[in-house]
């Protein structure tokens, strides 16, 4: 069985290498750029969030109901009224 999980192994790695260059190959037509530039930008954006998602799911622990409501009455309400507050004063000397 191993031989088999090695030849396995082998033709995807050949196969998402080949993937890679036809896919460079491709994208070096410029008409073909224009086009997929817009695509892969998105496709890239959305699997950076996913990927974060899942990191930050998988790194930082979970927090019960009870924690949750602390951080946000202690910490995250503080932390907005002063943003509103500096912005408002910053707005205030700008505009006079």
């Amino acid at each position: 069985m191993k031989h088999l999980k090695d030849r396995t192994q082998q033709r995807v790695l050949v196969g998402a290498a080949l993937l890679l260059v036809l896919i460079g190959v491709i994208i070096a037509i410029p008409v073909v750029n224009v086009a997929v530039m817009g695509l892969f930008w998105f496709l890239f954006k959305v699997s950076l969030i996913i990927y974060l998602m899942i990191w930050f799911r998988g790194t930082f622990p979970r927090f019960r109901y009870d924690q949750l409501m602390d951080i946000g009455w202690k910490v995250m309400i503080p932390i907005g009224m002063g943003a509103v507050v500096i912005n408002a004063l910053l707005g205030m000397t700008r505009h006079s």
